[in-house]
């Protein structure tokens, strides 16, 4: 991968960010440049602005169609909302549900009568997956309802699939692990993947992890890129929410589920993390720590363009997420994109 190095004199740091490695002058959350969170506004200029710079060419609903099945639809608070696998839509999904009103609010997966992530199951309390409407339902809704994505840092989204998927929930007895895909598949296929470990021990380590996706390309929707998923930039989005900045994000959401629903925030943590490890706009992850470049540049084809499309950058020097990719040095002025998370 090329590198190119910035004559800007200020403190420096390499990072990962538009697919490839460069040097760059961002530093976020110092005393000089505090961190600050995007508004709506910033945050749909920055996606904006990289999806002009991608020029895909406009598509009808009916090419679209095998790539909404990700995105559930709330009729009754007039809402789509599209997740992804470890950021967050479990707890968002959960939330839907209990804003239906046909469920107590501190209810929980286990009140709903089998798995929530199944459609029959979302169907059950009224939500549906956008894929299944009749054309004309489907621009109706792209037109009028509030759309949101939810998403978080890719890097660390990955790491969270593998502790999650394959070190947490899995013991050393077995020699396969089960990755559910119904939510996002067409309804009329949807399966459950086994995934074979590599080994005869399951307890795979990050690198082990890693190598496997590389020499199988193996794609999962657990850990497949945002853009694969979805079309993102063929769809004008409302508001992009942020796992990083949940707590201050969730309420852009919340705020459209009253009546039924009446809580101020959303804390997205699952049970096995540190709130503070889960909230931190800026991560280190050790686990990337000697990656040989070939790892590097897989990595840089799957996530680059989501990192760009949603201001995601990425310190190698120091393994460290960045919740701003851009220029937080307050040159703005000469810069096509905010500095902020």
């Amino acid at each position: 991968m090329k590198s190119e190095e910035n004559t800007v004199k200020y403190t420096y740091a390499t990072v990962f960010v538009l697919g490839c490695l460069t040097t760059s002058h961002v530093v976020l959350g110092t005393s000089n440049h505090p961190f600050r969170i995007c508004t709506q506004r910033e945050r749909m200029r920055i996606l904006q602005h990289q999806c002009r710079q991608l020029n895909r060419t406009p598509v009808s609903v009916d090419e679209l169609r095998p790539r909404l099945c990700g995105l559930l639809v709330d009729d009754l608070h007039k809402l789509i909302l599209l997740g992804f696998p470890k950021a967050g839509s479990s707890t968002w999904l959960l939330t839907l549900i209990r804003a239906t009103g046909l469920v107590p609010q501190n209810a929980t997966e286990k009140n709903l009568g089998g798995n929530m992530h199944i459609r029959e199951i979302q169907e059950k309390y009224g939500l549906r997956r956008l894929c299944v409407y009749s054309t004309v339902d489907i621009q109706k809704r792209l037109e009028n309802y509030f759309k949101v994505i939810v998403v978080r840092h890719p890097l660390d989204r990955l790491v969270s699939v593998w502790r999650d998927k394959f070190i947490i929930a899995k013991s050393s007895s077995k020699t396969m692990v089960t990755l559910e895909t119904t939510a996002y598949t067409n309804p009329s296929q949807e399966k459950t993947e086994r995934l074979l470990y590599p080994k005869a021990i399951p307890k795979w380590t990050f690198l082990e992890f890693l190598y496997y996706l590389l020499e199988t390309n193996t794609s999962n929707i657990h850990w497949a890129s945002y853009g694969k998923v979805a079309p993102l930039c063929s769809i004008q989005w409302d508001a992009v929410l942020k796992t990083e900045t949940s707590t201050t994000d969730s309420n852009v959401v919340l705020k459209r589920l009253e009546p039924q629903l009446n809580i101020s925030h959303l804390d997205i943590v699952h049970s096995h993390q540190s709130r503070t490890r889960m909230r931190v706009p800026d991560k280190a992850l050790p686990e990337y720590w000697n990656l040989a470049p070939a790892v590097w540049k897989y990595l840089s084809e799957m996530y680059g363009t989501d990192m760009k499309l949603f201001g995601y950058g990425w310190n190698a020097e120091k393994t460290q997420t960045k919740c701003a990719s851009h220029n937080c040095n307050g040159l703005d002025r000469i810069y096509p994109l905010p500095c902020c998370c």
